[in-house]
């Protein structure tokens, strides 16, 4: 009668075993992810608008407004200053009290340890269509425009994420139009819309387990 009693204590032992063991590919894989991260990093140049999927539910609900490419859940557009690589991005109450437009640096931005993938796309803009974006978003971030929780892009008061790119975009060129997205209802700026604006081949995308160029 204690045999079977034995068999199971063997195999929850097995199991205890691979369990304290198991950390270790996760590591070498999140070092491996470092190493993904640090090389999309080094690619990404002044104007670039850079994108990425968290890993909460939440993301995943806001990458579904996108109605063909649902990769991504939040974008911003980098810019250099100082000699350090800066994203300006407007988020939401998931960051309490500073839901305001903000301005972190890259690395911050694309962490890995808090999203699924991570990519950018250059627009292929020129360079004073660049500084009048730049201008823009450096004039908005002064004013602490906060974000939108209303996703109402006919405001500029306060804006989403994917409205602050589109119209910093547009309003830095004389020549570029987003399209809005109108489905169920509703009309917003989807991630999606922006970039289908520019060249497919001008994106760079990582994910946990795919990397694309």
């Amino acid at each position: 009668m204690r045999i079977p009693h034995l068999k199971y204590f063997w195999l929850l032992l097995c199991l205890v075993v691979t369990a304290c063991h198991s950390p270790v590919p996760e590591v070498k894989a999140m070092d491996d992810h470092q190493k993904e991260l640090q090389e999309i990093s080094e690619q990404i140049q002044d104007g670039d608008l850079v994108l990425r999927l968290g890993n909460d539910i939440t993301s995943n609900i806001l990458a579904q407004l996108n109605l063909k490419d649902k990769r991504f859940s939040h974008i911003g557009i980098c810019f250099v200053e100082n000699g350090t690589k800066l994203v300006y991005h407007s988020v939401g109450s998931e960051y309490g009290t500073h839901n305001l437009l903000r301005k972190d640096s890259l690395q911050n931005f694309l962490d890995l340890s808090n999203n699924l993938s991570i990519g950018y796309c250059r627009t292929g803009l020129n360079m004073v269509h660049l500084k009048h974006i730049h201008d823009t978003l450096a004039q908005w971030y002064l004013q602490q425009i906060p974000f939108d929780m209303d996703f109402d892009w006919q405001s500029d008061d306060k804006m989403y994420c994917s409205e602050l790119v589109a119209k910093a975009i547009m309003r830095g060129t004389d020549s570029v139009v987003i399209p809005i997205t109108d489905t169920l209802g509703r009309q917003y700026f989807s991630i999606d819309n922006i970039l289908g604006t520019f060249p497919t081949d001008s994106t760079g995308y990582y994910t946990r387990s795919l990397r694309k160029q």
